[in-house]
């Protein structure tokens, strides 16, 4: 019985703007919704670490009361909301 193989194309296929054609309308409701969040939260934003750019900043949004904290390191992924 002779395989068949396909040839997958990885750029398309991990293109998630290509994939959903109303991703526009998404990120703006992202960025809506982050700077709604920023406005209220308790957070430090643009805290500088390592060599001083842009790309070497993080958010620290502390939790009410005595809340425990959570840690989270985002994929690369998370710079186009950066600021938002």
């Amino acid at each position: 019985m002779k395989q068949e193989h396909r040839v997958i194309d990885y750029e398309a296929e991990y293109n998630n703007r290509a994939l959903v054609p109303e991703h526009p309308a998404l990120i703006e409701g992202w960025k809506r919704d982050a700077a709604a969040y920023r406005a209220e939260a308790h957070c430090d934003l643009a805290i500088p670490y390592g060599e001083l750019s842009e790309r070497t900043t993080y958010d620290l949004f502390l939790p009410e009361d005595s809340m425990p904290a959570a840690a989270h390191r985002p994929l690369p992924a998370w710079r186009l909301l950066a600021g938002a």
